[in-house]
Parts: structure tokens; sequence; C-alpha cells
């Protein structure tokens, strides 16, 4: 009689042993299935990347605000998709990533742009508020 591996923990089966000395599992028992291959969402991926590009490019905001529309929208179908399929994918944390880099890189410039407009108004009537006081 020839050795085997025990299909359950590994260890060897000396001869006509039925049972595993260590986990008990039967000799002629199959192996546990493989588990199911875990990897990033394809979106997850591109949102990163997307929202990366949108980042750099924040002080050319207006050329690169499409960039990070495109982030969020790889970003939230990544979600859905990790969502439909958790034994498939993962990566939901790269997702939000993505998501939230492109929401600053839209928000903080049009922050900006809001108060420098402000700025520029309370500049154009000061004139006119000066008069009246």
């Amino acid at each position: 009689m020839t050795d085997r591996n025990c299909p359950g923990c590994g260890a060897t089966l000396i001869g006509g042993t039925e049972r595993c000395a260590y986990c008990g599992t039967n000799r002629s028992a199959p192996a546990p299935p493989a588990a199911p291959a875990h990897r990033l969402h394809p979106h997850a991926v591109r949102a990163i990347v997307y929202a990366t590009v949108g980042l750099v490019f924040t002080p050319v905001w207006f050329w690169c605000t499409g960039f990070d529309v495109v982030a969020i929208v790889f970003g939230v179908k990544a979600l859905r998709g990790i969502r439909a399929e958790p034994t498939v994918f993962k990566g939901p944390g790269v997702a939000i990533v993505g998501i939230i880099l492109a929401a600053n890189s839209l928000v903080i410039p049009a922050i900006y742009f809001a108060f420098r407009g402000i700025g520029l108004l309370l500049n154009a009537f000061n004139p006119l508020i000066e008069k009246l006081l």
C-alpha cells in the first residue's frame, strides 16, 4: 500500500489508514472545493484612474471636469457590481475612494470659484455701497 495525503489537512496517511489522525477526515472523502477567486471590479480601478487624473489636473478645472464625472459614474457602477456579485468581486473601498477623490476634485474648485465670484461682486458693488453709507 502506498502513502497518501489527507484530503482535509494534507497530513500523510500511512498504509491502509482510512481516517486522518489529525483532523478525522475520511481517506476517500473528496477534496474540499476551491474558494472562488475574488478580484477587483474593473470599474473600481477605472474610478481611481479617472479620479487621479482629475485630481492632478484640478488647477485646469474647466477642462478636466469630465474626468471627475466619469470617475464618479465608474465608482457607482463598481459599487453596484460588487454588491450584486460579492462572491466574485471585491474592492468596495477602492470604488469609494475613487468617488471621494472625484468629488473632491469637483467640489474644491467649485468652492474656490464661488468665493472668488463673491469677492469680485463685492468689489464691483463697493463704490455703490460707500455712496449709500
